[in-house]
Order: structure tokens, then C-alpha cells, then sequence
């Protein structure tokens, strides 16, 4: 069975997919079932590596853009990869859209073998570029498209993130240019509150649309996923990266109203808190009850986890869980520092057998402390 993914269901590729829903359904609401959430992988035994694309040369357009190509990457990752702990197959358009959807209004992607960019708007007769659901342009019919076509050959196999790229903030950040936009903050507030609302009002109307069309009648799965985390109703992850440039003040009274608007379509919601230039937010971010969990990325150099342990508790006090990342070997140590109760971590290990032996590990070290 094992190399035969059309196959294969998501309860025979996932182990204990039962115990998976029933660990993660704990999680989001701060509890500990029995252990710390674990989401590892690692090639799977006795299987081959992935192979190479039988449909020709893999440009960078056709790695972020031809929907065929990432189905059939999707389908080369399960039949090559262990899923450990709560990890769960996805497929996402590209590996995900740093652009994320600027191209719905109107901005076009650049592609490059590690990235896909795209320039600023021009700005019209009042100086500004106009906010505006390009609902007839070609990448939202490519989004509905791609996200139909991947949800319908899932087959029961894996989930379809419906939703892709960065929130209003740093969309309105591509649209405008970051510099531009950092400058409106400053010179121009009011049109900035009326800017990112157009652009989260559209976003709502567009996950709206995407969400019927990846749930489980089109996947065969039910629930979604949050960035890698399952969620038994529809889970989102939320960010604002642009908002490391200014003040919490500003952040609150000009972003954060609708963050937490779009928050509630939601059932479970997480906050990527990318960096330490962005901790300045965090304590409003605690302060924010549609908020279950922060996503905790310490950025380039500042990766050695145990570091963050007085910060990861400091979530975890907050009544809040949290999501890390760190290398198989840093976990046992980090277990002894903070609690298992609401902590999500996220690892690679280089093989299966090291995989469920560090599921065990896990398993023994977990404490709520």
C-alpha cells in the first residue's frame, strides 16, 4: 500500500488519525490531552525519494503556478514522507505566495526559482493606488481554478489550504510599496484605516468563496488546516510582518480592528509573530480573546530555542498556546523548561525510526506544569 497514494486515505496515511483530532481539538483550546503537540516528518521508510516531474522542465512559473505540477508534488510527498505526531498532508498552491493575494487586486507576481514578488500599484490622479477586487482579472479565476482542481483530486488524501499569502496589512503594504505605506502611516492615517479595510472587506468576501470550495464535500477530509495545524472547524493563521516598522498605537488604531473582524468568520485562530522587532505587539496581542495561539518565529541567528523558553511560558501564562520551531535535538531540554499544556512544536527528524522514537521521547517528557 505504501506506494500507492491514489489509494490511500487520510487514515491510512496519517497513524492514529483519531487521536490526532482529539490532541489538537485540546490544543486550540489551551488543554493538554496527554502530550505536547508534535508536528515532525521525516522520509518515509523503505520508499524511494521523491522523483522528478514527468511533465518537463520545472520553471519558477510552473513551480509556484501550474496547479498539475503541485498536485503531483503533493502526491510525491506523501509517498516519500512519514507524517509523526500531528503533522497531516497539505496541498498549497506554490509552498505558499509571499505575494499572497496583492495579485486579486491588480498587482502581478514575478517569479524566481525562491520567491515569487511583485511591484507596487501606480498611484491615480489623487496620488494613492486604487483598492479594488479585480474579481474579473485572471488570478482570482486561477485561485478558484487551482484551489477546485487541488480539492477535487485530494480524494479523501489530504487538505486544501483555501486561503494563501499575508493578511490586509502587508497586502496593502505590496499594493502601496512598504516605504510609501510606512510614510501614509505617519502623514495619512485616515487613509490608511480606509485602505486596509477595503482590502480586508474584499479578503472576507474571498475566503468566503474559497472556503465552500475546499471543504469536506470537495476534499473528502473534515476540518481544515491553520498553517500546519489541523482544526475541526475552519482554522486560519493571521499576520501583519509591516507592523515591525511602527508603534503598538498605531497597530491598534489603524490594523488590528480588521485582523480581529476577519478573526471572527473564523473557529480557530493563530497570530505569526515573526521576529523580535515585532514583540513590541505582543502584549496587545495577549490582550486579544479571538486570538487561541502565537506562532513564535525568532528569526535568522536567533533560532537556538531554549532562549525563548521565558517567552514561550510568558504566552502560556497569558492563557494563550503557542507554536514553535526547533531542531529534534533541542525538544527533551525544552520540555523540562516549559509546559506541554497548549505547546505546539514543529520538527524534522532524518529518518522514520528517529521520528517515532521522538514521539515516545515527547510523550515521557510532556508535564503540565
Amino acid at each position: 500500500m505504501k506506494g500507492c497514494t491514489g489509494q490511500l486515505k487520510i487514515e491510512l496515511i496519517k497513524e492514529d488519525w483519531e487521536t490526532t483530532k482529539t490532541r489538537l481539538t485540546h490544543w486550540w483550546a489551551n488543554e493538554l490531552y496527554d502530550r505536547a503537540v508534535l508536528i515532525v516528518t521525516a522520509p518515509k521508510a523503505d520508499v524511494q525519494p521523491a522523483r522528478p516531474w514527468p511533465g518537463g522542465e520545472v520553471t519558477p512559473e510552473v513551480y509556484w503556478a501550474d496547479t498539475d505540477y503541485n498536485i503531483w508534488r503533493t502526491e510525491e510527498q506523501i509517498r516519500s514522507t512519514y507524517y509523526g505526531g500531528e503533522a497531516v498532508p497539505a496541498f498549497c498552491h506554490g509552498s505558499g505566495w509571499s505575494v499572497g493575494h496583492a495579485l486579486l487586486f491588480g498587482c502581478e507576481p514575478k517569479f524566481s526559482p525562491s520567491t515569487v514578488w511583485t511591484d507596487p500599484l501606480p498611484a491615480g490622479a489623487d496620488g494613492y493606488p486604487p483598492i479594488r477586487f479585480h474579481r474579473e482579472g485572471r488570478w482570482w479565476q486561477w485561485l478558484r481554478d487551482a484551489t477546485l482542481q487541488a480539492a477535487q483530486a485530494s480524494r479523501g488524501r489530504w487538505f486544501v489550504y483555501p486561503v494563501w499569502g499575508n493578511e490586509a496589512g502587508d497586502i496593502l503594504s505590496l499594493i502601496r510599496g512598504d516605504m510609501n505605506l510606512l510614510v501614509d502611516i505617519a502623514e495619512n492615517p485616515d487613509w490608511v484605516r480606509r485602505a486596509v479595510k477595503q482590502v480586508s472587506d474584499s479578503l472576507i468576501e474571498a475566503f468566503s468563496e474559497l472556503w465552500k470550495i475546499a471543504d469536506k464535500t470537495a476534499t473528502g477530509i473534515e476540518g481544515s488546516l491553520a498553517g500546519s495545524i489541523w482544526s475541526p472547524g475552519r482554522g486560519k493563521e493571521f499576520s501583519c510582518d509591516i507592523s515591525c516598522n511602527f508603534s503598538p498605537k498605531q497597530f491598534e488604531a489603524l490594523f488590528l480592528p480588521t485582523i480581529i473582524e476577519t478573526m471572527r468568520t473564523v473557529d480557530h485562530r493563530y497570530y505569526h509573530l515573526d521576529g523580535t522587532v515585532a514583540l513590541h505587539h505582543l502584549d496587545v496581542l495577549l490582550s486579544v480573546p479571538e486570538i487561541h495561539a502565537i506562532q513564535w518565529i525568532p528569526g535568522a541567528g536567533r533560532e537556538a530555542i531554549l532562549q525563548w523558553a521565558p517567552l514561550i511560558r510568558r504566552i502560556q501564562n497569558a492563557g494563550k498556546a503557542v507554536q514553535i520551531f526547533c531542531g529534534a535535538q533541542e525538544i527533551p531540554p525544552l520540555l523540562n523548561e516549559v509546559s506541554a499544556r497548549g505547546l505546539c512544536i514543529v520538527t524534522g527528524c532524518s529518518s522514520e525510526a528517529e521520528a517515532r522514537e521522538l514521539e515516545q521521547q515527547t510523550a515521557r517528557l510532556s508535564r503540565d506544569r
